[in-house]
């Protein structure tokens, strides 16, 4: 098992994180000089740099999706308060209209006191007074509508105290989100092309027929692309495989794929268990 792969050229060293076999140094043209056991822990060490590399762009396309749906959400919450914003502009219009009609109501009342005197015969006086009812009708009814538009009011600015409350904190977490965004396409630009080089490292170390046989798997099945088998059986697939490649397997002199899943395949021998205390 692969404990890490040192890329050591131009004097530009690369860790690249695996399993537990002992360290080595990649150099260019090593690969004609490794032997099975080395072109398997290359083999190993390139599919874990592939899988970072896999998660990586993973995350980088999940990112967007993220951020998106807290964007959303924020619209929402934005067009909610707009609505609430533009029905208490309506109504505080609605209050200006009364106290104008009010104020115009007032200076008729005014001068229709003055007029009073004037009256000389009982069909003015009965003008006069039909005159006075509907003024106080229309009093009545906007002093009405004010009173609503009043409780109107005070529930509507209930509404955007509250949701102010929550549109603040959205669109804080929305500024956070857009920033830890930003912050994490760069990083994660960053480390793929470090994953790039980790891998151009570890591909050096492996022969060409091999690592196109690699790459054309890579291509066409979903990870792992080289798998262990145990007892006979592909962890790939968990198909058993035919007892004369299996054979051929324990003997570590090349490179074999699964009869089944084409997978690269190699030999691991079974854990053995601990023997039971008394």
């Amino acid at each position: 098992m692969i404990r890490s792969i040192v890329w050591k050229m131009a004097g530009c060293h690369l860790a690249v994180p695996g399993r537990p076999y002992p360290n080595f140094i990649l150099k260019k043209e090593t690969a004609v000089n490794l032997n099975f056991e080395e072109q398997i822990e290359h083999l190993i060490a390139l599919q874990d740099v592939d899988n970072a590399i896999q998660k990586v762009d993973a995350d980088v396309e999940e990112a967007p999706k993220k951020l998106e749906d807290i964007r959303k959400r924020f619209d929402e919450i934005e067009r909610q308060r707009r609505d609430i914003l533009d029905r208490i502009e309506t109504l505080k219009e609605n209050e200006r209209r009364l106290e104008r009609e009010t104020m115009e109501e007032s200076d008729r009342r005014r001068k229709n006191s003055l007029r009073f005197d004037q009256i000389s015969t009982a069909r003015e006086m009965e003008a006069y007074n039909m005159e006075m009812e509907n003024a106080e009708r229309s009093n009545r009814s906007r002093a009405e509508e004010k009173a609503r538009l009043q409780e109107e009011l005070r529930l509507a600015d209930k509404k955007l105290q509250e949701i102010d409350d929550v549109w603040t904190g959205c669109k804080a977490e929305k500024e956070v989100r857009e920033e830890s965004f930003q912050e994490m396409m760069r990083s994660s630009k960053e480390r793929r092309t470090d994953l790039e080089q980790k891998r151009e490292a570890v591909a050096e170390g492996i022969q060409p027929p091999v690592l196109n046989r690699y790459e054309f798997i890579r291509k066409r099945l979903s990870h792992p692309v080289i798998v262990p088998v145990t007892r006979s059986i592909c962890s790939g697939c968990h198909i058993s495989i035919p007892p004369q490649t299996y054979i051929e397997l324990q003997g570590r002199k090349k490179i074999l794929n699964c009869p089944n899943c084409q997978r690269l395949i190699y030999f691991k021998a079974p854990e053995e268990k601990e023997p039971e205390e008394n």
